[in-house]
């Protein structure tokens, strides 16, 4: 697997034959296999939860999110070494607001987090729902789009409205 350009999670990941083998490894439950995930993957789940938080120290949150991983390696046998970067990024996309939650209150009002919520509040409810239900929950785009009576269009466009708007935002946040 080339690692992808911009992605600190794919850096440093090993190819999809040795992915595939450590999927098996914690299937089989190898003793060392968690260990090996965790020094695989730890750097690039450490730096997107600061990323997507907009904290400084997340070392508390990182294991459970990867202790996820393993269980839903061993719960879902169509996981295979190509899709386990996708799931480790869509594990922490899950992970991350349920443990916004538990953060301390002077962490919680991060810049990021901050902007985060005033976006999600200048949306409309129908658009609110649909990010939450995407990036959260982790549900098709074709679920989403059927139950909520959206075009393909409209999804897209709620979306990248939100992150043009997070990035115009957290940009002026850091330049001034």
């Amino acid at each position: 697997m080339q690692p992808q350009s911009g992605s600190r999670l794919s850096a440093h990941v090993p190819d999809e034959a040795r992915l595939a083998d450590l999927v098996q490894s914690i299937r089989a439950g190898v003793t060392n296999a968690h260990a090996d995930l965790r020094r695989i993957f730890e750097p690039g789940t450490r730096f997107l939860m600061r990323r997507r938080l907009g904290l400084g120290n997340v070392d508390s949150l990182v294991a459970p999110v990867l202790d996820a991983v393993c269980r839903k390696i061993c719960e879902d046998i169509s996981i295979d070494g190509k899709s386990l970067p996708g799931l480790v990024r869509r594990t922490i996309a899950q992970f991350v607001p349920p443990a916004a939650a538990n953060i301390p209150k002077n962490a919680a009002e991060s810049p990021a987090i901050s902007i985060a919520a005033e976006i999600l509040q200048s949306l409309s409810p129908v658009e609110r729902d649909a990010l939450r239900r995407c990036y959260v929950l982790n549900e098709s785009p074709e679920s989403i789009l059927s139950s909520l009576k959206l075009t393909p269009d409209q999804f897209r466009a709620v979306r990248i409205r939100a992150r043009t708007e997070f990035s115009m935002k957290t940009h002026e946040t850091n330049v001034a």
